[in-house]
Parts: structure tokens; sequence; C-alpha cells
């Protein structure tokens, strides 16, 4: 049997697009910062303001999983073995296991 390992953050569900979008909001970057604005894991650069939101619960509200994911990840489950990865910061832990609970309610 297969084994698959998804990513939750920017695969399952968007985060740095959230993200961008909070910084675009507050700061009025002209032009707006994008998803192509962010180069490396260090996030430096324009893109470096979006790590504060990280740490904001706001962010989190944001995130939502598109039907696309939705279905993908059904999809993966008739193939094999699936399991959801992410490392999210220990304080948003059971908000990221809440995520999880509300998008695949059948998820094992």
């Amino acid at each position: 049997m297969l084994t698959f390992g998804i990513d939750w953050d920017d695969v399952i569900a968007p985060f740095n697009d959230r993200a961008i979008e909070m910084a675009n909001e507050e700061y009025s970057f002209d032009p707006p910062l994008t998803l192509e604005d962010i180069t490396s894991w260090e996030n430096t650069g324009r893109s470096s303001v979006i790590k504060k939101y990280y740490h904001d619960e706001r962010l989190y509200d944001r995130q939502f999983v598109p039907e696309e994911s939705k279905a993908f990840i059904r999809k993966l489950q008739t193939k094999g073995i699936v399991y959801i990865i992410t490392a999210a910061y220990p304080e948003f832990m059971s908000r990221r296991m809440k995520q999880i609970k509300e998008a695949f309610p059948d998820f094992p």
C-alpha cells in the first residue's frame, strides 16, 4: 500500500497567501506583495514582514481548505494511507487540529 505525507500549509491550505494579504492590508505596499516575493525559507527582503503574522491568530482564522484540496486528499485516500504534515507553532497546534478535523471530518 502507498503512503503519502502532505503538508498542510501552502499545499492543502493557503498560508503565506493569507499572510501576504494581511501585510498588504496593513502596510499598503506599492506594488502589493505577492507570493513570488518569497524567494527563500528565510523570507528575506520585501517579504520579511509576513513573518510577524505567523504568530498572529488572525492568520489561522483566515486559513481555509479549498474544495480542490479536499477532493485531492479524498482521492489519495483511495490509493493509500495519507498523513497530514504540519509544523504550526505550539500555541496554534490545537487550532490546527481543529482545522484538520473541520476540513476532513472522516480523516482517521
